[in-house]
Order: C-alpha cells, then structure tokens, then sequence
C-alpha cells in the first residue's frame, strides 16, 4: 500500500476502531487477589494510571505538554480506570501532557459505586476525593505522599515515631491534613539498601535540600486506607501491589516498542491517536500472552518478553505468513537477585 493510501485511511473512523480495540483486549486480563476481596466484600478494586510521553516539539500545536528553559515542548498522557478483579475496562482516555493527575483523576468519581475499592497512587492523592469515596459507601486504598502533614491520635509527631529505630511497622488511626480526618495508617520500615536508594534519588531530583518528613518517609512503605483493622496489613499490601505491577507493565511497554523514538516524528493527530492505540494493542496482546505462559518457579521479566514480542513482529513483515513464537525461557525470566523481592519484604517484616 502506498503512504498515500496509508495517509487516508487513518482518520477518526480509524481511530474509533483502534480504541474499541484496546477496551476488547482490557476485558481479557486476568482476576487477581479475588480471594482476598471476596473475604472482605470488596466487588470492584478500580485503580487509575497514566503514563506521559515525549514527542517531537513541532507536535506542541495538538499535544502541548509543559514548557522548559529550553522553550515549547510536546507530549501526551495515556490514562486508565478500569476493574483489576473483572479486566473490565472503565475509562481511557488521551490528554495533553499539560494535565495534572489529580485533574483528571477526578473523574474517577463518575465510576465509583458502593463496595468498590479505589486504589491511588501519590500522583493521584487528594483528601477530598477520599471523602467523596466514602460519602458514597466505597473503600480507598493509597500511599501517602512526602508533603502531606499526618498526626497521631494523641497529637504526637508522626515522624518522631518513623525516626524510632525500635519500629518496624506500624498499624494505627491517624489524622490527616488540616480538616481533622481520621484514616488508618499502615507503614512497614523498608531495607536499608532500598531507603538509601530512594533518598539519593529525592536529592538529586529536588533543588533544595529536601525536607526532613520526605526522608524520614523514604525510609518507610506507608500506605492509607478507610478499611478497618479487620483487613489485615498483609492482604492490604497485597492488594496494592496491583499497581506497582501497572508500571511494570507501562515501563516494559514503552521500552520494548521504543516510544521515544517512534513520537519523535510530526504527524497529524489521527496519525497519533492511531499510532497511540496500535502501541496499546501491542501492550495488551503481549501481557495475554504472558499470563499463560509456563514458567516452573521462573519469574517472567515483563521487559524482556515484551522486548522478544517485538523483535518477533518485527521479524515477521509478511502479513500472510504464520507468526511462530519460540522463545529461550533465559531470555524472558527475571535475574537472581540476593535481595529479597519487595512483597517478601513486607509481608515478612
């Protein structure tokens, strides 16, 4: 086909086609942690994430995104609500890279129904969405960010007792923000190696010196909940494990198909709300794909599997010939490594 008959046939029907597509393939994925939710009556975990990408800044006109020293720039957000007990997708949606999380994650609230569990990540954390969430009988589950101000129940300082090398986890109602509303706080103390990690990488992005609260915490996974102590700290930290898998799954996508190198081009915007969602395609083909695979007591690599899906495609340009995917199980399992996977670490402090 020429590039002129490529040219037309990508247009909003195109698109149209390519998104229905993607919510197909969202449907498929599998039921996780279900034994724990139905334990606790929980019929819906709805989590939210958005992944930003750079682009060519000649694409600033249909995707602005925000501006540098260096002048305009460009670049789009992919962003997902959807159902991780069921696969059901919820919303999706393209934004400019000029939108804020907490923005677009109100929309959330549209979804949200009674016994739901709505999963946050800090980009997303706003108190009032919590008490909306609750206002409408639903459950919330997130981890605290550095510059939110959490008191114990007594008035004492949160942070005098992450400071305390006698804890190692903590299980208790708090206070959060300047409103007064109590919530229950979950932190389990992370490994050295790990504290120390995340502290170079807070002062080597922060201007100034950071805040003592945010390397105090660094040293803590915390996590805030409207769920009782019923619900145990282990199921709690199971069940928001979920999400890191998400940007697992985001990284590993956007890696194996070079997205920076494929957004560094101008087009017009059907050409890459249709590139987008062909990028999407190629993600949730790939993690069916995984999810039944065979591995003995291997762990998959996502990235790697992800990056051996591609080569194969790539390999293959002839569309009427039979793809065969073989793969060397060393080539798309995770290395040993001697710590200890972050999971076994908190459910075992």
């Amino acid at each position: 086909m020429s590039r002129q008959g490529i040219y037309l046939r990508i247009n909003e029907s195109c698109v149209t086609f390519l998104s229905q597509t993607v919510h197909a393939l969202i449907a498929l994925q599998a039921k996780p942690v279900e034994k724990i939710c139905s334990k606790y009556g929980v019929k819906r975990i709805l989590t939210e994430d958005s992944t930003f990408q750079r682009m060519n800044q000649k694409n600033a006109g249909n995707f602005p995104a925000h501006g540098n020293k260096k002048g305009v720039t460009a670049g789009f957000k992919v962003d997902f609500i959807y159902d991780l007990l069921t696969g059901s997708p919820i919303f999706q949606g393209l934004f400019s890279g000029t939108e804020q999380d907490k923005k677009i994650g109100k929309i959330m609230l549209q979804f949200v129904k009674k016994g739901d569990l709505v999963l946050r990540d800090m980009g997303y954390f706003a108190h009032a969405m919590f008490v909306e969430i609750e206002r409408l009988k639903a459950f919330w589950l997130s981890r605290l960010p550095a510059n939110v101000s959490v008191t114990l129940l007594d008035a004492s300082n949160l942070e005098k007792k992450l400071r305390s090398r006698s804890n190692t986890m903590l299980d208790e109602i708090v206070v959060v923000g300047k409103d007064g509303s109590q919530c229950r706080l979950i932190a389990v103390r992370a490994d050295d190696d790990l504290a120390s990690q995340r502290r170079r990488a807070r002062r080597k992005a922060c201007n100034n010196t950071p805040s003592q609260q945010a390397l105090n915490r660094d040293g803590w996974h915390i996590l805030l909940t409207n769920l009782n102590e019923s619900v145990s700290r282990e199921d709690l930290f199971e069940i928001y494990s979920l999400r890191w898998n998400i940007e697992v799954r985001f990284k590993a996508w956007k890696q194996a198909i070079n997205m920076k190198q494929v957004f560094n081009t101008v087009r017009n915007y059907d050409h890459h709300r249709a590139l987008i969602y062909a990028a999407l395609i190629f993600q949730l083909i790939t993690l069916n794909v995984a999810a039944g695979l065979k591995l003995g007591d291997r762990v998959l690599s996502l990235e790697n599997f992800s990056k051996e899906i591609a080569s194969r495609l790539l390999e293959n340009t002839v569309l009427e010939k039979e793809i065969c995917f073989r793969f060397d199980p060393r080539h798309i399992v995770m290395e040993n490594r001697k710590r200890k996977p972050l999971m076994d670490q908190l459910l075992t402090a």
